[in-house]
């Protein structure tokens, strides 16, 4: 017999937008970290993120139907997931990935159908206010740390001297790496507008004195010399095969002979549809830069040979994150 076809895959997608607008309200209005480890009332809460409580009811009942709250004879708790990504009470606080979804990618994925239609960028860095920007690294910083700890468990940098972070973001890859390893300096390059925000952060961290900042844009701007590995994260998805090819040939150029290259980002199978995350990401990178992409782990490896790097593996990181390694040949 047939499997009956309902709606349920179709509801179940576009609850998912309902879902993730009470996450946004509760993180904007600051529901879970007025819990905190307490139990609370409807007015309790109401009070404590000034809204009446009738409509603050609305949202805890939508957070308890979506998990994130428990509700017990009329009083709210966190649940163990909010408790410990939500609340701001540990360090494994998701809160700027939130902000980032809210304030950033639901903004930009208004434009989307005018995207891909056009075929062009609708909503990039040079569209971003302050705020966003901030949001932005913030939110990707977060983002990627779990994949930063993966792969200082995975690669063993003991045999190198000197890493490039290339487009690194608030150089957060360079300082798991440099904080695992002590021998080890690292310079991170970045436009300037972001450069800025990671002297900020790494200037607060014990390995400030071995960490280096370079300005620069990397499909304009010659790589800098002197490293011997090089990192190239969640940069590759922005932009097309023909300047990914680019980018490959300048770090060959800047790299000596037998230089490590470790490039992190969603790939993918070569139907480009595994990892799910991964496929979903295609659109937000095709809005950023109007041709990015993701790309299958297969296409990289053709890449590489052709820009003079020799394949050595693809490796799990961390959620949709994976890695490529590669040796100048």
């Amino acid at each position: 017999m047939n499997e009956q076809v309902t709606s349920e895959p179709v509801l179940k997608v576009l609850g998912g937008f309902l879902a993730a607008n009470y996450l946004f309200a509760a993180n904007e209005m600051g529901v879970f970290a007025a819990i905190g480890s307490d139990t609370k009332t409807v007015e309790e809460i109401a009070a404590l993120i000034t809204a009446p409580p009738r409509t603050t009811r609305i949202l805890v009942d939508a957070l308890v139907a979506t998990g994130f709250l428990q509700k017990e004879n009329g009083r709210y708790q966190n649940s163990p997931v909010a408790a410990t990504f939500l609340s701001g009470q540990t360090p494994m606080d998701l809160r700027p990935i939130i902000n980032l979804w809210d304030k950033v990618v639901s903004p930009q994925w208004d434009t989307l159908v005018e995207s891909l239609r056009e075929n062009r960028q609708t909503f990039g860095l040079n569209e971003f206010n302050q705020q966003q920007h901030q949001f932005f690294a913030k939110g990707v910083a977060t983002l990627t740390a779990p994949s930063a700890q993966a792969l200082v468990q995975q690669y063993d940098f003991s045999a190198h001297q000197s890493v490039l972070d290339i487009a690194g973001g608030m150089g957060v890859f360079l300082t798991t790496i440099l904080q695992q390893y002590p021998h080890l300096q690292g310079t991170l390059f970045e436009l300037p507008v972001t450069a800025n925000m990671a002297r900020q952060r790494i200037s607060a961290l014990p390995i400030a004195d071995r960490t280096h900042i370079a300005e620069g844009d990397i499909l304009d701007d010659p790589v800098p010399t002197g490293h011997d590995a090089f990192i190239l994260a969640n940069a590759i998805h922005i932009f097309s095969p023909e300047k990914n090819q680019a980018i490959l040939r300048k770090i060959h150029a800047a790299a000596p002979d037998n230089a490590r290259l470790l490039l992190i980002d969603f790939w993918t199978d070569p139907a480009h549809i595994q990892p799910q995350f991964a496929a979903l990401m295609a659109g937000e990178f095709q809005i950023f830069s109007g041709e990015g992409d993701v790309y299958s782990v297969q296409e990289v490896y053709d890449w590489l040979e052709a820009c003079g790097w020799q394949p050595i593996g693809h490796h799990h990181l961390a959620g949709a994150a994976s890695l490529i390694s590669a040796q100048k040949a």
